[in-house]
């Protein structure tokens, strides 16, 4: 069943915007749906010249809907090890892993990258899905000494083949000049960058670069 009737999406105070919102409707945004609570772009006038961007070149894309997760605290290792079946107790500090979450039958509730912050910290970035409310409960049905939260993180995705050489040339040079000018001291406008790529299999690197949201934006566009 087809419907050629234009539909619309209305934009309110119930569901939660990115910090990238303004800029992302100044790109031109045409199409949102709702991810995690959350409005999440869809395309931008021309979905398969997006598409073959990201095949063949670079896109930057507001991923903010990818809430993370903050588990912390001494029973950080036992909550986390409890949400799925991978063992997790060898990850590394600074290091991932893609997992998923399963129920007391065994089903699954959602997947996620997981990356272990601290002996004592791990962060979860689920896909679509109320994981940190199961989490929560998980954590107050055994007991355990952990802080259950959502950071206040919003990542940003950059991919395509291209996205090292961007990374490179624009990122470094970007992150200088806001040391420089000290925009680094403005808290309220700075969100944290995820670059990932793959580091053998079964892990993930991670590495972490601070911008302002209309300085990144606008860098990945131009």
């Amino acid at each position: 069943m087809t419907n050629s009737t234009p539909l619309a999406i209305g934009i309110g105070p119930r569901v939660r915007r990115s910090p990238f919102f303004d800029s992302t409707i100044d790109a031109g945004v045409r199409s949102f749906t709702i991810y995690n609570h959350m409005y999440l772009p869809v395309h931008f006038g021309d979905p398969l010249a997006e598409y073959w961007a990201m095949v063949n070149g670079v896109i930057l894309a507001d991923h903010s809907v990818q809430r993370q997760v903050e588990i912390k605290g001494p029973d950080a290792l036992a909550l986390t090890q409890l949400l799925t079946p991978r063992d997790i107790s060898s990850c590394p500090v600074g290091r991932g892993r893609y997992v998923v979450f399963c129920n007391d039958q065994g089903g699954i509730i959602n997947d996620a990258v997981l990356f272990r912050m601290a002996e004592d910290c791990f962060w979860l970035s689920p896909g679509d899905g109320d994981v940190i409310l199961w989490a929560t409960g998980l954590a107050l049905g055994k007991g355990y000494d952990v802080e259950v939260s959502e950071p206040d993180v919003s990542p940003l995705q950059l991919q395509g083949p291209v996205s090292p050489h961007w990374q490179r040339s624009c990122l470094v040079r970007l992150h200088s000049r806001l040391v420089t000018t000290n925009a680094l001291s403005l808290s309220s406008t700075i969100f944290l960058l995820f670059l990932l790529g793959p580091a053998g299999v079964g892990s993930w690197a991670m590495k972490f670069t601070f911008l302002t949201k209309r300085e990144a934006w606008s860098s990945g566009t131009s």
